[in-house]
């Protein structure tokens, strides 16, 4: 290495290279979701509009990403999923207005709670990689960095110079990675 400190730009590829486990896990459930909200979104349609949609293809306004609502007017509740990305385009009125979607309870409790699951996946994803990248940076020199976190050790080139003590608990971070 060229220099003797670690700049920020090479602590956030080596959080990113240690937390590669937690983005497939985020990507996991997208793929997830996407899938399950294009089930969804597809049944709300009849099968003759989605045949029509199939073969007359410009003549339909279409996205691949819509909102879904549970609606109970009898309890004056009207609840709304966050913009969802579906696997396929589906049919919907001309650009410039957002999809919704009608679905029964269980259907958008179902897109919901998986919706919150991927919120909490992503929240969790950039706490662990603020810390990881200050713990890094914090190190500051490549020699601390393979004396006291040798797991990020590996991104590096080998020749290094310098030392300086670590202020930081290592096993914490280390928790975050596994």
């Amino acid at each position: 290495m060229s220099t003797t400190r670690i700049s920020k730009n090479l602590a956030s590829q080596i959080a990113k290279k240690l937390l590669a486990k937690k983005l497939k896990s985020i990507q996991t459930i997208q793929t997830e979701l996407s899938t399950l909200a294009t089930e969804k979104a597809l049944k709300c349609y009849k099968p003759e509009l989605l045949k029509a949609f199939e073969t007359y293809v410009d003549y339909f306004g279409s996205t691949k990403q819509c909102f879904f609502i549970y609606e109970n007017t009898g309890q004056n509740i009207r609840s709304t999923t966050d913009l969802v990305s579906l696997n396929n385009r589906v049919p919907t009125t001309p650009k410039g207005y957002n999809l919704y979607l009608d679905l029964n309870l269980k259907d958008f409790h179902e897109i919901k709670d998986l919706q919150n699951k991927l919120d909490e996946a992503r929240k969790d994803y950039k706490k662990a990689m603020a810390i990881v990248e200050n713990t890094i940076l914090n190190l500051r020199t490549p020699v601390q960095l393979k004396k006291h976190f040798p797991e990020a050790y590996d991104a590096l080139p080998q020749k290094t110079i310098g030392t300086m003590l670590p202020m930081v608990n290592l096993d914490q971070v280390r928790s975050l990675i596994k």
